[in-house]
């Protein structure tokens, strides 16, 4: 008997997540975001808009914030794949301007589940399984419509330091290594300083001061058709 019942809780446990959808749609402060939970609590998945780009982002509740930006991405095909995103306000963010990011979000919408796993703050791997139920739909409406972005990305109307911050934010988004400012931490949580790519020659040059973003980059920025 006692076997029995030990083979019966151990198939509730093996039961795959469940189909209905998953996915909820919040509305602050005139931002939308799509979001779920992951089945252990331990990963919460967000896609939202951000300057007409849809930006993943991804917190780990219980472990205050993380110890890099490395993601690791398991689907339920077996393949395995990873990303490194900015670390920002204890989340991990990335934006599809990156092709790697238009393609996860690509599969968020086409997949069933994914497991995801991360290094949380004190280096200790996180790990959770997310249903993709409902993804579809809920990333869908989004609003990153040609009307959101003609009034929301208003360039006339943002200030210089506005538009170097977006600038700056858009060049690191771009760069697909771990360092590259000196501000930012290389995958063993390690300040990279001299290490990142600003500061080597000859290599990538992302931005990663208002002093690197010239005014006729921002005068450029403004002058950007809205689509």
């Amino acid at each position: 008997m006692r076997t029995r019942i030990l083979l019966t809780a151990v198939s509730l446990f093996a039961l795959p997540l469940s189909t209905e959808a998953q996915w909820n749609i919040e509305r602050r402060t005139g931002n939308t975001t799509a979001t779920t939970t992951g089945s252990d609590g331990q990963v919460q998945l967000a896609v939202s808009c951000r300057e007409a780009n849809q930006v993943v982002i991804l917190k780990a509740p219980g472990s205050l914030g993380f110890h890099d930006g490395d993601i690791e991405a398991r689907w339920d095909d077996g393949s395995t794949e990873r990303y490194t995103f900015v670390e920002q306000d204890e989340s991990l963010l990335g934006s599809s301007e990156a092709p790697q990011v238009r393609a996860l979000i690509a599969k968020l919408r086409q997949r069933h589940t994914v497991r995801l796993r991360v290094n949380g703050g004190q280096g200790e791997p996180v790990s959770d399984l997310v249903s993709l139920a409902g993804s579809s739909q809920a990333i869908g409406s989004l609003p990153c419509t040609s009307s959101l972005r003609a009034s929301a990305a208003d360039t006339s109307r943002r200030t210089d330091a506005e538009i170097r911050r977006i600038l700056i934010r858009q060049s690191i988004a771009r760069y697909s290594g771990s360092c590259p400012c000196p501000y930012n931490s290389d995958r063993a949580g390690r300040r990279c300083g001299g290490r990142s790519a600003y500061s080597r020659p000859g290599g990538a040059s992302p931005l990663c001061y208002p002093s690197d973003v010239s005014d006729g980059a921002v005068e450029a920025y403004r002058r950007r058709p809205k689509r």
